[in-house]
């Protein structure tokens, strides 16, 4: 049965995932937001897993993390793309690297545009999409490290290409949703079904942009 666990932190919007091997208990957690530290432990310890790896999906030197006291408290390794201003990183991560978790794998997609070190984690159907892909929003391109021409090019030759029963999780959320498909998002996504023209104006009219 496969270990899978999504965490929600209403201060910051901020949505952490952990998965698992079931049988080594190999465990990940990605993107681990800072009030959800004490939780990504209780779970471990409660399933018994030993975390591995700790992934970002798009790592900026921000403190936006728990990723220090994790590794230290349980010796994983940081992982995040190679274009990460991230001191410590364990492992530069490159476009289509994998990952393994005992039997379970995760796929590396390079996804730019919310940040240049943006990457998209596929573990089977499930893509953790971080800020590259939000629910019916396109990600975060507000940030100066942002470029939302990439960001949409990003969407629409990495994942929008991949079935559309494939799981979209973000890295936030601020309206209740917690889980879409590549499907939904082609169908609905109002920043992103859009040519990419209205994104580019977007971009250069911040005040438009909508809280996420």
């Amino acid at each position: 049965m496969t270990l899978f666990r999504q965490l929600f932190d209403p201060t910051s919007a901020s949505l952490s995932y952990v998965m698992a091997d079931p049988v080594t208990r190999a465990a990940a957690v990605i993107d681990p937001a800072p009030n959800l530290r004490d939780s990504v432990g209780e779970l471990l310890a409660q399933l018994g897993l030993h975390l591995r790896y700790v992934l970002e999906t798009h790592a900026l030197a921000d403190g936006d993390t728990s990723l220090p006291e994790l590794r230290a408290e349980t010796g994983a390794r940081l992982a995040a793309h190679a274009s990460a201003p991230l001191e410590g990183c364990d492992q530069r991560l490159q476009h289509g690297d994998r990952i393994y978790l005992g039997e379970e794998m995760l796929e590396v997609i390079h996804t730019p545009g919310a940040t240049p070190c943006s990457v998209t984690f596929r573990w089977g159907d499930r893509l953790f999409t971080g800020d590259t892909l939000w629910i019916g929003r396109a990600g975060d391109f507000s940030g100066a490290h942002s470029d939302a021409g990439a960001l949409y090019d990003s969407v629409h030759t990495r994942l929008f290409c991949l079935p559309d029963e494939y799981l979209v999780y973000p890295g936030h959320d601020r309206h209740g949703h917690r889980v879409s498909s590549i499907g939904q998002e082609k169908l609905t996504n109002n920043d992103l079904r859009q040519p990419r023209d209205s994104i580019l104006t977007m971009s250069r009219h911040p005040a438009t942009l909508a809280q996420a």
